[in-house]
């Protein structure tokens, strides 16, 4: 059945296939969720779906398909990773040969890293933070207003040049933004299990940014290296939402460094206690944090923390130094075993072929860990990976300087593979 259009625009947003669809997790996208859910609140009378091809397994054409069947779409927005980029190229070529009529707007890491090259298949995009600038664009349609103004995070292109914003625009107060919207999408086909104990979970945002400087992340360039946090008060409702609504009481934090606010995480565990919620839940840290907040560790614990993720990637020092991770092993074993004497069990995720590395490096990674074990500070719990030189990191600018880079096209820039 067509939904009939009105003034007010349908909108749906597609979350694309990874290239390691059928193996790789499941990953809910919060980012397409948020715009879901903040548009809905400053725009309850429009209408917004969601198509997730990568929970779903879809095609390009299966796509089509579906849109051709129930809707009829003014805007369509995509957000993708750089891994993803293929697909969503594809698929917006596809859409805009069959849907002479709608907007098709780009979003998501790899549009705000290279806009040169999503322009093309787009008509205009959404970088950075999404949410105002994304509501700003839909609002603008429906007042019949030119679309491309400068206010906030747009690019468009203009006479073969493209508009770039004269500044970019962050939310300042993140409880703004609502609960994402769980309901557009099938809540329970995201069944990785949470760490350590297994089982399904849900993943939550606290705050957005890190300050640090890490040469093969992306954050300091799509945060700008600002952190904001939202309150715990409003983090906290969202459990208890999440509880009540799909009795779901496990959580990942996504957050890039969960321990940077110590008096957001003091209250954030006494809010979970004082609640009553009986939750598990991880985050990640820098192991310097983890020392450095050591007294928060036990009401972590009484809040339902498990373990806390640490960034290791490489136990080689020179390989720490190339890349700007700037912690030492020393403080990475202290930081393990603060968590076991907190009754935590530790995780730590490693990555092979860093910048630095060579074969000695994968010899001391092995001896650092052994010694870990054997002297009882982490278990054998960790996430391995391969080093992926993302576009706009320092990594991928420099990667000729470290060795050869075997990627063929974007699609091969995901952790599981050897670039």
């Amino acid at each position: 059945m067509i939904i009939k259009k009105d003034k007010y625009p349908q909108i749906l947003l597609i979350h694309p296939q990874l290239p390691s669809n059928k193996r790789h997790k499941r990953v809910m996208p919060l980012s397409i969720l948020y715009l879901a859910s903040y548009l809905r609140k400053k725009l309850p009378k429009v209408s917004i779906q969601i198509i997730d091809a990568h929970i779903e397994n879809l095609s390009i054409n299966e796509i089509l398909k579906r849109i051709k069947t129930y809707f009829e779409p003014d805007i369509i927005g995509i957000t993708y990773w750089t891994s993803q980029a293929p697909f969503a190229f594809k698929l917006s070529q596809i859409l805009k040969e069959n849907l002479k009529n709608t907007l098709i707007v780009h979003g998501g890491v790899h549009t705000s890293s290279l806009p040169e090259e999503s322009i093309n298949y787009a008509d205009c995009l959404v970088i950075h933070e999404g949410e105002q600038s994304f509501f700003n664009l839909v609002n603008n349609w429906i007042q019949e207003r030119e679309i491309y103004n400068d206010y906030g995070n747009i690019i468009i292109k203009n006479e073969n040049r493209l508009k770039f914003p004269e500044k970019l625009t962050y939310i300042k107060n993140l409880d703004e933004i609502p609960f994402p919207a769980w309901d557009l999408i099938p809540v329970y086909k995201y069944n990785t299990p949470l760490h350590v104990v297994g089982g399904r979970r849900l993943p939550i945002i606290a705050s957005r940014g890190c300050p640090y400087n890490c040469s093969f992340c992306v954050s300091p360039f799509i945060w700008q290296r600002k952190v904001r946090y939202r309150s715990p008060e409003n983090v906290v409702d969202e459990i208890g939402e999440v509880i009540k609504r799909y009795n779901i009481n496990q959580f990942h934090f996504w957050d890039d460094n969960f321990l940077i606010n110590k008096k957001f995480v003091q209250n954030f565990s006494e809010l979970v206690l004082k609640r009553g919620y009986k939750i598990k839940w991880v985050a990640l840290s820098r192991a310097e944090h983890i020392i450095k907040f050591s007294e928060l560790l036990p009401i972590m614990r009484k809040a339902g923390c498990i373990g806390i993720e640490i960034g290791i990637e490489s136990a080689d020092p020179d390989a720490l130094k190339a890349y700007h991770k700037d912690q030492s092993l020393q403080i990475i074993a202290e930081a393990i075993n603060l968590q076991k004497k907190a009754g935590m069990t530790p995780l730590y995720t490693l990555m092979a072929f860093n910048p630095g590395e060579n074969i000695t490096s994968y010899y001391l990674q092995t001896k650092f860990i052994n010694k870990l074990l054997e002297e009882g500070k982490c278990y054998k719990l960790y996430i391995g990976q391969f080093a992926t030189a993302y576009p706009h990191t320092e990594f991928f600018h420099r990667i000729e300087d470290y060795g050869i880079n075997l990627a063929k096209s974007w699609s091969d820039y995901h952790h599981h593979n050897i670039k």
